[in-house]
């Protein structure tokens, strides 16, 4: 902490030491300019150069210094608490580290039951777990829960994250349609039900 707050002191070194942006480069080179101009001034007799361009120069230097380090601070502090959330949500999924595998192997065992159970936990624990989304909608298909898996399926669409997985959104849809049809095709006219109603 001391050693970034140490490299606030020189305009553009936060960005060039800290983070590799060859534009601190330029603040840089501003501020040694400034600072030099403004040490010119001062030590350096000469009738052009009144007391008017001496307290300029400070003030510009002193100014562009000011701006700079709090732009650094900000920045580290930006940067800070990105990192932080980062650790966040990497602390968050490592809970449920362990619940999508176990949830896959229960689907593909085909318990149903168990692999909603461990799949729900996984979306509490990280809800924005797209592939624990995709998962819980197949699981509604297969168990023909039509209806949850159509509204899993448009939940799904509208997740940031989830374009990875367009080509199996859309066939979850397509295979979804299809049962739907099937189920309609299947059902007996009311008539074929009840024979004596004829």
């Amino acid at each position: 902490m001391r050693a970034s707050l140490l490299t606030c002191c020189w305009p553009g070194l936060t960005k060039l030491w800290l983070y590799g942006q060859w534009n601190g480069f330029v603040a840089a080179g501003v501020f040694t300019l400034l600072l030099n101009f403004a040490l010119a001034a001062t030590f350096l007799e000469s009738p052009s150069l009144g007391s008017g361009w001496r307290i300029t120069a400070w003030v510009l230097a002193v100014g562009f210094w000011a701006i700079s380090f709090w732009g650094s601070r900000r920045e580290q502090f930006r940067r800070q608490s990105q990192e932080r959330v980062a650790c966040t949500d990497m602390a968050e999924g490592a809970k449920g580290v362990d619940l999508y595998p176990q949830a896959q192997t229960e689907y593909l065992k085909g318990n149903w039951f168990e692999a909603e159970r461990l799949l729900d936990q996984a979306i509490v624990s990280r809800p924005s777990d797209v592939d624990a989304h995709l998962m819980l909608a197949a699981l509604f298909r297969h168990t023909e829960r039509f209806e949850e898996c159509g509204r899993q399926l448009t939940r799904l669409s509208g997740m940031p994250g989830a374009e990875k997985w367009y080509l199996e959104i859309f066939r979850e849809k397509e295979l979804l349609n299809r049962l739907k049809e099937d189920r309609l095709t299947d059902e007996p006219d009311d008539a074929d039900r009840n024979p004596q109603a004829a």
